[in-house]
């Protein structure tokens, strides 16, 4: 996960507002973990202070998500950044599965503590996949 999650931030994305989730939506088979990219772009004329980005998974004890900061380093508050206009920050986030039930599930990725700026992951938690299924 901390090698997917080093590659992933590289490149600019084509996105239309202030928090994307890349992809909005992933499988994730039970105890096992998945990164996706978090994208934070400032479309205003003006600097934009970034205080803090947070994940949240509500009441799902079974589920870790966080953002990389190297090393093996997960947290689930980072920040603060200043983006320049045009500018964007790419963000590694890990979910991880702790061997809980098949289930529908989120993480909620939100910026300065706005409802407003926040964007939420769909989770489908799957059966893990024998070898020969």
């Amino acid at each position: 996960a901390f090698t997917r999650a080093r590659d992933i931030i590289s490149g600019i994305e084509d996105v239309d507002s202030l928090l994307t989730i890349i992809p909005e939506e992933i499988d994730l088979p039970q105890g096992k973990d998945e990164v996706v990219k978090v994208v934070i772009a400032n479309f205003e004329r003006e600097p934009l202070d970034i205080r803090e980005v947070t994940t949240n998974v509500g009441d799902d004890g079974n589920l870790k998500c966080g953002f990389f900061v190297g090393g093996t380093e997960i947290k689930t508050r980072v920040g603060p950044y200043t983006l320049e206009s045009g500018d964007q920050k790419a963000l590694s986030l890990i979910i991880k599965d702790n061997k809980g039930g098949i289930r529908p599930t989120s993480c909620t990725v939100r910026v300065n503590n706005d409802p407003i700026s926040e964007q939420t992951l769909s989770i489908h938690v799957i059966k893990e996949q024998g070898l020969f299924e």
